[in-house]
């Protein structure tokens, strides 16, 4: 559920603030650490 709730926001925040880059940054926080995963589209 913390996974989709990190993605959830961060497209939200993307979206309120317009952005037109094609760069979206999502972070994971696992049991292991976190995980930083950067898509290009």
């Amino acid at each position: 559920m913390k996974i989709k709730k990190v993605k959830f926001i961060l497209h939200n925040e993307r979206a309120k603030r317009g952005m037109q880059d094609e760069k979206m940054i999502f972070i994971f926080w696992t049991d292991l650490g976190v995980l930083v995963l950067v898509q290009w589209f």
